[in-house]
């Protein structure tokens, strides 16, 4: 039996963490479970035994950081002063005084971006709370850390299926243990009454809080992420009576976001299939309408909804002097919106692709389609009424735009509000085109 100080009385399920020829051959190390699992203060023991030993440079991290109360900085300094070790305590780092090993902490996003100044020399980074870590956060600070020995050591209770940290999980340089409240011999007679409590009175609450489970949906995220997963097993019922399709595009004015087509098809009388996605990222107008032409030619749909408001608008006038059957999306409209809570056409989209979901009558076998949907959120307006967050509100809170969505959206709206209810050689003009006022002199005073 090997001995080791009383600091490192890990769980026994994370004892691994003392394996050397397990942890220098692992970057990433990713412990998820619920409250009382004991994985923040086996990570900050072991960070501290490690910067006794050696010269590191160490940084507890999370998401956002207003103060040095909602870093870790509290873990370490107890544990300093419970084993009496031999760390000087400052008020923003702690570093030891033989070593030299320096620890200080860090709110990755700050004012709405990415922050890695001071990274890049790092050995260790320990970011707590790691279910809140953006997927931006992680596309910066992965590079950003680039010794060859050093660790990530992430600790979360998942919030949701696709937290970003988890997308590390199944890599060869990635120890990911799950660990429960009760697998940690350290876990007080106090808390494991809170979670028997908690059992008893909502069981969904305790698979979350207190076994880790990530949540099926929340009251911000539109989908339900179970239904989400579902959704690439999906199948047909018979054969339907009538063979439909519709084709969708959402177009971006630049930014990094991406210009989407979706080609959606009647697979049975309920049931459609997300059959082809095409995703593309030059702006110009010109580009744009050529491919949407080349594959309405191809996919030859029942309806066309295009994306009119800002830069597409001058997309879908060209396209509506050669396509018949084409329709104009408004998402700032409101004149299809069915709930009174429903504040615009874009939210009532995404309500007609959640109800397609929720009855499992939709397939989407593109994971990309599916990350896209996974992100979406939804908020109160000024006025009581719901929307989604803006593509603004999402940067912020390093979301990507999800354009993918967006097209699938719009796919929706038109089977539920004009796939066989519109007569196309019956209207005058394009259904959503806008009408021009032209200002022809001064008001008069």
């Amino acid at each position: 039996m090997l001995e080791f100080p009383e600091l490192l009385d890990f769980p026994d399920k994370l004892m691994c963490l003392l394996d050397s020829s397990i942890i220098n051959s692992k970057r990433y190390i990713v412990l998820d479970g619920g409250r009382g699992s004991g994985k923040t203060q086996s990570i900050a023991r072991l960070i501290l035994y490690l910067a006794e030993k050696h010269t590191l440079r160490i940084v507890g991290a999370r998401e956002q950081q207003n103060s040095i109360e909602d870093s870790v900085y509290a873990v370490f300094r107890d544990l300093i002063l419970k084993y009496d070790l031999n760390f000087d305590i400052k008020k923003s780092r702690i570093t030891h005084k033989e070593s030299g090993s320096e620890i200080f902490f860090k709110g990755m996003r700050e004012q709405g971006a990415v922050n890695i100044k001071g990274l890049e020399n790092v050995d260790i980074v320990f970011f707590d709370e790691g279910q809140q870590v953006s997927q931006s956060t992680l596309n910066i600070l992965l590079p950003t850390i680039r010794k060859n020995k050093a660790k990530l050591f992430f600790a979360l209770n998942r919030y949701v299926r696709n937290d970003p940290v988890m997308q590390l999980v199944g890599r060869e340089d990635t120890l990911h243990i799950h660990i429960d409240y009760f697998e940690n011999k350290h876990c007080t007679e106090a808390l494991k009454n809170e979670a028997r409590e908690c059992k008893e009175r909502n069981i969904k609450d305790y698979n979350h809080v207190w076994l880790g489970q990530p949540l099926t949906t929340t009251s911000d995220y539109l989908f339900n992420f179970d239904k989400l997963a579902k959704a690439a097993l999906v199948k047909s019922h018979g054969e339907p009576i009538k063979m439909q399709s519709v084709m969708s595009v959402d177009l971006s004015s630049g930014g990094g976001d991406l210009c989407c087509a979706t080609h959606v098809k009647r697979i049975s009388n309920t049931t459609w299939d997300l059959a082809e996605e095409v995703c593309w990222e030059d702006p110009d107008t010109d580009v744009s309408t050529g491919k949407i032409v080349e594959m309405y030619g191809d996919w030859r749909p029942d309806i066309l909804i295009v994306d009119a408001s800002g830069a597409g608008y001058p997309v879908f006038v060209t396209l509506s002097k050669t396509i018949s059957n084409i329709i104009g999306f408004l998402g700032g409209s409101n004149d299809k919106c069915e709930d009174p809570t429903c504040l615009n056409n874009r939210y009532q989209a995404y309500l007609d692709l959640k109800y397609l979901t929720d009855q499992e009558w939709i397939r989407i076998t593109s994971q990309y389609m599916i990350k896209d949907l996974e992100t979406i959120k939804k908020v109160y307006s000024a006025s009581g009424k719901i929307r989604l967050k803006t593509k603004q509100e999402q940067r912020k809170e390093g979301v990507d735009s999800q354009d993918r969505g967006d097209s699938l959206s719009m796919a929706a709206f038109a089977i539920k509000h004009f796939l066989g209810k519109v007569n196309f050689q019956e209207l005058d003009r394009p259904q959503g085109m806008r009408t021009l006022k032209r200002i022809t002199g001064r008001k008069k005073r």
